[in-house]
């Protein structure tokens, strides 16, 4: 749009006209739009240019949110883990719905925690995945973590995407069931048992008992939030908690500076997609492959699971004195181990569900899933594992003491409780009634890996019977040249985000480079690495990229990632051999570790729900 100085017959325009303009609501959606709640400024220097007494700036202020302390209550997460900074608040107005130009509006809500070196280097903005999480409780909660993993010199802005937190909060029903995948299975009994891989319930008996339930899921989000169920969708959420955002705080031709992890990669692959031209510094960890995700098929999720699971009882078996389940392999295979595993599930089956934190194979398989995200669980979760099969009588350290803070935890900031479904069915391209179709997609989901069965009708089979249509969803493809150079990071022992998804989306962005993070689990914080930190931190500090093909080791065995000093020797005592770097290790070093296993933590808890369990 062309400046207001040389729109023609401005001159013939009155201040009343103007006023009247200005209060109409007319939407600015182009690269020049400026903060809604600051039309009163314009206002004010329009009227000067009019009656003479001074000029339009050529750019917008450097920034139009109104940043105030404030204070806000994070529920039972806030309560066990207190912010470690003060941090400030801010709202942005934006069309509720852009492909309506006489859209109502919808409030954002931002938070910001401030660089510890001032002035700031740039402003990052941070999601944490899910999808369904909080930005706004993640960096809040966490800013401590993230500053010393970046270095302490960027302002964290938190934001919630449409369906979490109070921005649009997807919640179906509190009193309907929030797991849509809630049929019984039935553990099959004639199987042939692989010996690779986990034993998988019969694909047909599934389908039979989950679609149902999942039509059931589909009506009652309908019914509950018909209202803002079309209005979720990643490609808005690009548009004006991104793009919007970045606008209103450094400018309206600022580049946006972002780190996404998990889902939050897509949001910044779409992003990067849509407007190439807005892409500053831009970290994505542990990626979503976003044509498979788009697609609603979601065939690529749990490729690496199988993998990481055997990974795990190989590292298991070499860690007897840690792992409670290696004298199950005295052979020292960890496909024997495996082998001992699957046959215990009939004993598995009948475990009472009220005393066992597993009761089902099937909800044995969830537990196995969820510890593959970070090795800090390996211990205690193995060490359970083996309690639950074979109880030691009058054991009185079955459960890890916990003490609970003082005072009472204060309401939930996160109202989505049924975001992961109001987002990934809204960007969702597969629809289908019939069940036929849907077995069939279901036969090709399960060859990828023995826990799609377990996953695909908890996630990706509600989607397709989504009753809501959402107003967008970007069709573009992910082949682009950006501003800037886009930086991944991914592993190969990921259970949810695999190593392929980072080599499918990485290739299609022009200048871009894959950094292969050698560790396990879920992200590159969840088996800490000296040198993937370093490598971010040279990223973001001076737009450095690693060179194509690095692979960075952690530093630290999965099974002492739960230790208080990781089994580290003290710093400075003596030489050390640590998978990525050699000679002593420092302070910082190991601050920098510590730091990202809080940072892992906390995604965890966010990923999984955990809460006073985990280890702090």
């Amino acid at each position: 749009m062309a400046d207001f100085a040389q729109m023609d017959g401005l001159s013939s325009w009155t201040i009343k006209q103007l006023y009247k303009w200005l209060q109409s609501g007319i939407r600015f959606f182009d690269e020049s739009s400026l903060c809604r709640h600051k039309m009163d400024r314009l206002f004010e220097l329009l009227s000067a240019l009019l009656i003479g007494t001074s000029a339009l700036p050529s750019s917008p202020p450097e920034s139009c949110l109104d940043w105030t302390p404030c204070n806000i209550s994070f529920g039972y997460q806030g309560w066990l883990t207190p912010p470690p900074y003060p941090y400030q608040c801010a709202n942005l107005t934006v069309p509720l719905d852009y492909t309506d130009p006489n859209s109502e509006d919808l409030t954002l809500d931002l938070l910001r925690v401030e660089a510890l070196h001032k002035p700031a280097k740039k402003s990052i903005l941070l999601n944490p995945g899910g999808p369904g999480a909080s930005g706004i409780q993640f960096v809040a909660l966490t800013s401590d973590a993230i500053h010393e993993v970046l270095g302490g010199d960027y302002d964290l802005i938190g934001f919630d995407p449409r369906g979490t937190g109070r921005t649009l909060p997807f919640a179906c029903n509190e009193t309907f069931s929030q797991d849509p995948g809630g049929a019984n299975l039935t553990l099959p009994t004639n199987v042939d048992v692989p010996k690779d891989k986990l034993v998988m319930f019969n694909v047909e008996q599934v389908v039979d008992e989950a679609f149902p339930f999942n039509e059931r899921f589909a009506d009652k989000c309908e019914q509950q939030m018909k209202d803002a169920g079309s209005y979720l969708g990643t490609a808005f959420v690009a548009r004006d908690t991104m793009l919007e955002i970045a606008k209103a705080i450094d400018g309206k031709d600022a580049l946006l500076n972002y780190i996404g992890i998990g889902h939050g990669t897509y949001i910044g692959q779409t992003f990067a997609a849509m407007f190439p031209e807005r892409v500053g510094s831009f970290l994505l960890d542990s990626n979503v492959n976003p044509r498979d995700w788009r697609s609603g098929f979601q065939y690529s999720t749990s490729q690496d699971a199988d993998k990481a699971l055997l990974n795990m009882l190989h590292e298991c078996i070499n860690n007897p004195d840690k792992c409670a389940l290696a004298r199950y392999a005295p052979s020292g295979d960890p496909l024997k181990l495996l082998a001992f595993i699957n046959s215990q599930r009939y004993k598995i089956e009948e475990l009472p569900d009220y005393q066992s934190l597993f009761y089902s194979w099937e909800s044995f398989k969830q537990l196995l899933h969820s510890i593959l995200y970070s090795p800090i669980q390996w211990s205690w979760a193995t060490d359970i594992i083996q309690e639950e099969l074979f109880p030691i009588k009058n054991s009185s350290d079955r459960w890890p003491p916990f003490k609970l803070p003082d005072g009472e935890p204060g309401p939930e900031w996160n109202l989505g409780i049924n975001a992961l479904h109001g987002i990934m069915c809204s960007d969702s391209l597969w629809k289908t009634s019939q069940k036929e179709e849907l077995l069939h997609v279901a036969q090709k989901q399960w060859q990828t890996s023995a826990f799609a069965d377990i996953l695909s009708h908890r996630f990706a089979w509600p989607c397709a019977v989504w009753k809501m249509k959402s107003k967008e969803i970007y069709d573009g493809d992910f082949e682009v040249k950006t501003a800037s150079p886009v930086m991944f990071v991914n592993g190969k022992f990921d259970p949810i985000t695999p190593w392929s998804s980072a080599v499918n989306v990485s290739a299609g962005f022009e200048g871009s480079v894959l950094l292969e993070h050698g560790g396990v689990g879920h992200g590159m914080y969840a088996h800490p690495s000296l040198c993937t930190a370093k490598a971010v931190r040279a990223y973001l500090d001076e737009g450095v990229l690693p060179q194509p093909g690095t692979r960075c080791e952690p530093d630290v065995d999965p099974f002492d990632v739960e230790l208080p000093e990781f089994g580290l020797p003290e710093p400075g005592k003596k030489k050390v051999k640590r998978r990525s770097l050699g000679g002593d290790i420092t302070e910082g070093d190991l601050k920098l570790l510590k730091a990202m296993r809080k940072l892992n933590v906390h995604l965890n808890q966010i990923e999984l729900g955990e809460m006073a369990s985990w280890p702090q």
